[in-house]
């Protein structure tokens, strides 16, 4: 099912690839972001 879009000349295979890239690199993001937003306080406050 790897249909051809001729006006772009790209594959549905290759555009799956650049969604998925993009998605990945915004969840590393957004990863990154949530890391540095949590102060260094809230480290070590299990009441477990």
């Amino acid at each position: 099912m790897n249909r051809e879009y001729a006006a772009f000349d790209i594959s549905d295979s290759e555009l799956c690839g650049d969604a998925l890239t993009r998605g990945v690199e915004n969840l590393l993001e957004q990863a990154a972001r949530a890391v540095n937003a949590v102060p260094d306080e809230e480290e070590g406050q299990d009441d477990d």
